[in-house]
């Protein structure tokens, strides 16, 4: 496309100050979101989309521009953006912040409305900054993962052709509601959940027993806390999957309550050693014969130190194989 040569003379005096804008903001944030388990994305303003917006009529100052750096975390939900907010303003100037909800928009209109903070640099004692930096506005974006997928998908299906579509238009405004919707109920979770009728699953079942009774033997001190695994549920699926190794699927639910009424039993004799893991414990006790029927001769097992000198096991039937690198073996 054409550009007016001022428009380039200007971008081009503006691209070293946002040049260092980018770069402060780039590994603060990017830092921040791995911490934080966020996405971050961010890209300088184009030359032919800054002289664009200078011609739409809507500045009277080349400095009022706030987003010649944009940038945008995404957040897994709503939740989570004071947070954000906060940490922004501990570690930026806020210019301004328009809050998600914050646009006026008539009931049945469904637009773009995302969080953005407007922010600068701060002034920071024996920093100096290149010549624009201290002035350069940026903004930051603060999505949820929804919306993010909502904006690219629509971004390039509706405001990319050349043509302007009102198909288009409209159906980017009902994919918007219905991400408002998806919103609400996520933000309602705990009480939408609670509205859905349950049907019945042994296997669900299963975990949920396995879960009740090692929690309680946690509380009540009959396993050390410091022996918890990193995730319940995956423990519980764990342990269920052992199970039905070894049991008929019509009889999981007993043979799972027949596990749990035996290793009860067992920390009245012993403690749970903290060295390996919990679930390691439940394998040396599946592996010891204690249980008719039980056994680990269809389950693999990472063979480990521990599994032999703390939990009786130091051999099982059906090893997991350590083949890393690929095509080697173990």
């Amino acid at each position: 496309m054409g550009v007016p040569a001022e428009a380039r003379r200007i971008y081009d005096l503006t691209r070293p100050a946002v040049a260092e804008v980018e770069a402060h903001v780039t590994g603060t944030l990017t830092t921040f979101a791995r911490e934080n388990e966020y996405q971050f994305i961010g890209r300088q303003k184009s030359l032919e989309s800054f002289s664009e917006k200078l011609e739409t009529g809507r500045f009277r100052r080349v400095s009022e521009l706030d987003d010649l750096f944009a940038c945008a975390l995404i957040i897994p939900t709503a939740s989570h953006e004071e947070r954000v907010i906060a940490f922004l303003d501990r570690v930026y100037e806020r210019v301004t912040l328009r809050g998600r909800g914050t646009a006026r928009k008539a009931p049945e209109v469904f637009r773009f409305d995302t969080t953005r903070f407007i922010g600068r640099l701060r002034r920071q004692p024996g920093i100096s900054y290149a010549e624009g930096v201290s002035g350069c506005a940026f903004e930051v974006q603060v999505r949820t993962v929804f919306e993010h997928a909502w904006t690219v998908v629509t971004h390039d299906l509706v405001y990319k052709p050349d043509d302007i579509d009102w198909q288009r238009l409209r159906l980017a405004a009902q994919l918007k509601a219905a991400v408002e919707q998806i919103e609400m109920i996520i933000a309602a979770f705990t009480t939408s959940a609670s509205a859905i009728p349950v049907s019945a699953d042994v296997g669900v079942e299963a975990e949920v027993e396995v879960l009740r009774r090692f929690k309680a033997w946690v509380e009540a001190g009959r396993i050390d806390r410091e022996a918890s695994p990193a995730s319940w549920r995956r423990f519980a699926q764990s342990v269920v999957g052992v199970v039905r190794s070894y049991c008929d699927a019509r009889r999981l639910g007993e043979a799972v309550t027949v596990l749990l009424d035996g290793l009860e039993a067992r920390l009245t004799t012993r403690e749970v050693p903290l060295s390996g893991s919990l679930f390691q414990w439940v394998i040396g006790f599946v592996g010891s014969g204690v249980i008719p029927g039980a056994s680990l001769e269809r389950f693999p097992v990472l063979v480990s130190r521990e599994l032999g000198d703390f939990h009786g096991l130091p051999t099982v039937p059906l090893p997991l194989v350590v083949d890393w690198p690929l095509g080697s073996e173990g």
